[in-house]
């Protein structure tokens, strides 16, 4: 049941998706607090699918940047000289 809350969890259109993401975030906590691990791909891909079509390009830029082990955070790292 836990793991499907996880996974058929859909944003509605026009929620707010701190909510949505919050709620997400809940349901992995519960996994940990069981001592299941998700692969944190796994998470993302999973969080991506639950977003509504507006979001279209957020999921698209998400799913390049894993598959090329691309990271936002990554891309602000000082440079070293």
């Amino acid at each position: 049941m836990l793991l499907e809350d996880l996974i058929h969890h859909k944003m509605a259109e026009g929620e707010d998706m701190r909510d949505h993401v919050s709620r997400f975030a809940d349901t992995v906590s519960k996994f940990e607090a069981m001592e299941i691990v998700i692969p944190q791909k796994m998470l993302v891909v999973i969080l991506l699918s639950s977003i509504p079509p507006s979001y279209e390009s957020l999921s698209t830029l998400s799913t390049a940047s894993l598959l090329i082990g691309f990271s936002i955070a990554n891309a602000y790292r000082p440079i070293a000289y």
